[in-house]
């Protein structure tokens, strides 16, 4: 599996809100990311 630098990943979006992470451990060894983004603009697309 490659690794990542997951927060240098995120502040790459110049997101302008708060955003809150849930991470948690799901079935299967699968794991469950959610997030939910409050004020501001975003665009969770990056290129």
């Amino acid at each position: 599996m490659e690794t990542t630098n997951f927060f240098s990943s995120v502040a790459a979006l110049k997101i302008t809100s708060d955003l809150q992470l849930t991470i948690r451990k799901g079935a299967e060894n699968n794991w469950i990311v959610s997030v939910i983004s409050q004020g501001g603009a975003s665009a969770f697309l990056s290129p």
